[in-house]
């Protein structure tokens, strides 16, 4: 969906997912499962408009043994009972552009604690030992240490660098990077900072993700903020960069695996593709290096983070318009595969109409998801590479008008009903069939089924969230769908879901009304100044034209009697001419 922003972050395990939803009224963390021990830990956080989060963190604690009481119920607020409660896993450390630091407990949606700090921090990271947090202050250069369960600071230590640091990651308990656009190796037993590794020239933004080799932690792989390359950097000696890796897109996530003994980068890029960079630490080369292989989706929802866990296993999310969405896929030996390798879940109705004509289609693996009973398929690599795949997020482009005015207007009910049922699910149709007659659309309504009700609102929700253009006609629609089948669609838990959206969506574009109003003064008085300046320039211009034919009719007079004038003078010499010689 246009104007959403999803980021994800795995725990250190792959057992939870934080994905970060900001946009449409929507500025809110789901905390995903991802493991079948930690199933009971989903929840979600929502935040006030105002609370802008700056980046999370998953915070590992002391491992610790708890008696729990049996027989406790669910609490009000959504809290997993206890006698239902896991003991393995990772608290969430929420840094806020306030500068607070909020720390959740999975099993709770209230913070455990809250770090306030009279200056803000850029950036925070696991502290290397459990239960620490690492945090930096660029107003003072301060570097900050907090235990999970305190708000005051363990201790500080003072580090002269750049006022724009808003990354920080640690090597390990003594070590750790300072990034923003610049890589600072900082040794914090020693509180030395060891050397600076400036960035290319070419490649200035700031560093937003960080991961390091498993064999060797004095390798990482740096990536940047819209930037399509990945710095592969060895921290021995002074620092250097030893390769840099090309994307075919700006790189959105990073994820490290490994496959008969080989280490494995995959890169989420904001094509929603997985680019795949076999043994990228051991690379050396001046060149920019191209992946080996990727994973394309096929279908009109693109990889938004790819989670490995433990075992080999993999797990791709992503955004369906409305929620997120995770799904068990089998690679296979990723050591061995070349050439573009589509990945299709056939949750997707419209991935066999989006996927490439010239795709091979053969016989492929089915995985069942342990989350959802949904099932991806892995088709084999596909010898070319697949056409461009035109986005269905929003169906009311400029290049659809053609189409839409090409469209005939029905005049009928029920040959609009049959119509609106037969393309329900193509959002791209549907949009403009809905668009063209919604003069009809409370006649249509009526005819609808009860299914067919649930399935039109729940298209006609997304497409209205998903872009404002036409928004009245689809509202004509939404209107009559809740006036006649309201009691059916708060029965149904999806519909409600869809209905939250549509409020903060709503709520999200009413902040922006006085804004809007007050530019639409502006406009009205500015068109208002134009017509004035455009009929003082007429009636300057009428005037112009009357002088200059009242100076031609004056001219053309002036011109008549001088005239009239000289034809007595010549007639009277001519006469006296004729006197004289008679």
């Amino acid at each position: 969906m246009k104007g959403v922003t999803i980021s994800s972050f795995a725990d250190p395990d792959g057992k939870l997912l934080a994905s970060i939803v900001s946009g449409h009224g929507r500025n809110e963390i789901h905390i995903i499962p991802l493991a079948e021990d930690v199933k009971q830990l989903q929840s979600k956080i929502e935040f006030e408009a105002e609370e802008k989060i700056r980046c999370v963190r998953w915070i590992a604690k002391e491992p610790q043994t708890v008696e729990k009481p049996k027989g406790r119920k669910r609490k009000a607020h959504g809290e997993v009972s206890n006698g239902d409660m896991p003991t393995d896993y990772c608290y969430l450390a929420i840094l806020l552009k306030t500068g607070e630091i909020l720390v959740y407990s999975p099993l709770s949606k209230e913070y455990t604690t809250k770090m306030s700090n009279e200056s803000p921090l850029s950036c925070i990271c696991y502290g290397g030992s459990t239960s620490t947090i690492m945090g930096f202050d660029p107003a003072n250069s301060i570097l900050k240490k907090y235990n999970l369960f305190d708000s005051r600071p363990l201790g500080s230590s003072t580090i002269k660098l750049e006022n724009d640091i808003d990354f920080i990651e640690t090597i390990n308990d003594r070590e750790l990077i300072l990034a923003s656009s610049n890589l600072h190796f900082y040794n914090e037993e020693g509180g030395v900072l060891m050397f600076t590794i400036p960035a290319p020239k070419s490649h200035q933004n700031q560093v937003r993700q960080l991961v390091r080799s498993k064999k060797n932690d004095k390798v990482v792989a740096v990536s940047r903020q819209n930037d399509s390359t990945i710095n592969m950097i060895s921290l021995e000696g002074e620092g250097k960069i030893t390769a840099t890796l090309r994307c075919s897109g700006s790189v959105k996530s990073l994820a490290l695996t490994e496959c008969s003994g080989m280490e494995i980068l995959l890169a989420v890029t904001d094509k929603g593709k997985v680019e795949i960079f076999r043994d990228p630490f051991n690379q050396v080369s001046k060149k920019q290096i191209k992946s080996n292989a990727s994973l394309d989706s096929g279908s009109n929802f693109g990889f938004n983070c790819l989670v490995v866990q433990h075992g080999g296993e993999y797990r791709a999310v992503y955004f369906d318009n409305f929620q997120i969405r995770v799904q068990s896929i089998d690679l296979g030996d990723l050591t061995k595969v070349e050439g573009t390798i589509l990945v299709t879940f056939e949750g997707d109705e419209d991935t066999d109409r989006k996927v490439s004509k010239g795709a091979v289609k053969a016989a492929s693996k089915k995985v069942v998801s342990d989350s959802s009973k949904e099932v991806a398929t892995i088709e084999p690599p596909v010898p070319t590479q697949p056409e461009p795949v035109e986005s269905l997020e929003d169906p009311l482009e400029d290049k659809d008008v053609e189409l839409l005015n090409t469209l005939p207007e029905i005049e009928d009910s029920h040959e609009l009903y049959t119509q609106v049922v037969s393309h329900i699910e193509d959002q791209t149709v549907l949009g403009l069939l809905l668009v063209k007659n919604a003069a009809l659309s409370r006649q249509t309504v009526y005819l609808l089924s009860d299914e067919e009700a649930a399935a039109l609102f729940k298209s006609t929700s997304l497409l209205l969230c998903s872009q404002q253009k036409s928004s009245g006609d689809l509202g004509q629609w939404l209107k009559w769908l809740l006036l006649c089948k309201g009691s059916l669609l708060a029965k149904d838990s999806e519909c409600v879901g869809l209905l939250k959206l549509l409020r903060s969506t709503l709520a999200g574009n009413l902040k922006l009304l006085p804004s809007l109003l007050s530019l639409q003064g502006r406009l009205s008085l500015l068109e208002s100044q134009l017509k004035l300046r455009e009929e003082m320039m007429h009636i300057e211009a009428e005037k112009e034209e009357k002088q200059q034919e009242k100076d031609a009719n004056e001219s053309v007079d002036g011109e008549l009697m001088d005239g009239e004038n000289d034809v007595p003078n010549n007639d009277i010499i001519e006469n006296g001419l004729d006197e004289e010689e008679t």
